[in-house]
């Protein structure tokens, strides 16, 4: 944008200073010259308007974005569509581009559904990134329980990530999913990573993880012995154990019912011997089932008696 010059050339001042000589030399430049055509008071009022509003819109976009940009910014993008067309105009030609994304906390998710869920550009102008929609696509991965994401002013998007802590194996029907401690599905995905988690199985079982490893945690030296988890009648829970012993829990108290069992196994050695299945469902009256091979060794010893 051109502004006009409202000091005289030098050359027009000298000649001003030089008398008689001066005004001949004057009156010869205003012949050759062609006449300049002011500008209107009102019409220069107009552009002196127009160009202090200019720098005042900028500015203030500038400081406002400058100003919160360290924030979330969650609230700009919810109203985006209030700045439009210009904004996305204004970002570009400010140089206010994505020039590159910086992901903070990511270790299971796999960058192509990150990258998906992004479908950002480099040097895509920096306000048509939809911040508060991609943050609605990353948080809807099931590897990711919450995110922050933040834009900066030299054009990085800074990603923090928290990822879901995978708790058990869920197994369903014909599937095997890794759900964590809420029972939040996290998907299919590196099972293989996981393979030591508890298999859990029953329709609602991955909604009662919690109350399954309340009873696991209780003694460690069982726990180990446990292969899977079969949440029974939507109401209580039984187990798998090695050599395929199988553990009915109670619905009442089933943590006490657990740490009988240790104290059994610690006195008995119950796990070593050839049983099939240990109830614990009725309070003070354990029953215990033998293997095949087991009664024939208890009638074998029955008879050398």
């Amino acid at each position: 944008m051109r502004f006009l010059n409202s000091q005289k050339p030098q050359h027009q001042q000298k000649a001003s200073a030089g008398g008689v000589n001066g005004a001949k030399a004057k009156t010869r430049k205003r012949q050759a010259t062609k006449p300049i055509k002011r500008m209107s008071a009102a019409r220069m009022d107009f552009y002196r308007r127009l160009i202090l509003g200019s720098k005042v819109g900028v500015f203030v976009v500038v400081f406002g974005v400058v100003g919160i940009w360290g924030y979330h910014g969650e609230w700009i993008d919810k109203g985006k569509h209030a700045f439009g067309r210009y904004s996305m105009l204004l970002s570009a030609k400010t140089g206010l581009k994505v020039k590159e994304v910086l992901v903070v906390g990511r270790e299971n998710l796999a960058e192509d559904d990150l990258r998906q869920a992004l479908d950002i550009q480099s040097n895509q102008p920096i306000f048509s990134f939809d911040l508060y929609g991609v943050k609605q696509k990353i948080e809807a991965l099931g590897w990711v329980e919450s995110v922050q994401i933040e834009r900066r002013i030299s054009g990085e998007i800074l990603i923090h990530l928290k990822e879901r802590v995978p708790a058990a194996i869920w197994h369903d029907g014909d599937h095997y999913h890794l759900v964590d401690m809420q029972g939040h599905i996290i998907g299919q995905q590196k099972l293989s990573k996981f393979r030591h988690l508890k298999i859990i199985n029953g329709a609602n079982a991955r909604q009662h993880i919690k109350l399954l490893m309340q009873i696991l945690n209780t003694v460690p030296s069982l726990q180990s012995h446990v292969i899977s988890a079969a949440w029974v009648g939507d109401r209580r829970w039984n187990f798998k154990l090695e050599n395929n012993i199988a553990v009915r829990l109670p619905e009442k108290d089933p943590t006490r019912a657990w740490q009988k069992l240790a104290a059994w196994e610690q006195r008995h050695h119950l796990l070593q011997r050839e049983v099939e299945i240990i109830d614990l469902r009725f309070e003070n009256q354990p029953r215990i089932k033998m293997t095949q091979t087991g009664l024939m060794l208890i009638k074998k010893d029955a008879k050398n008696l």
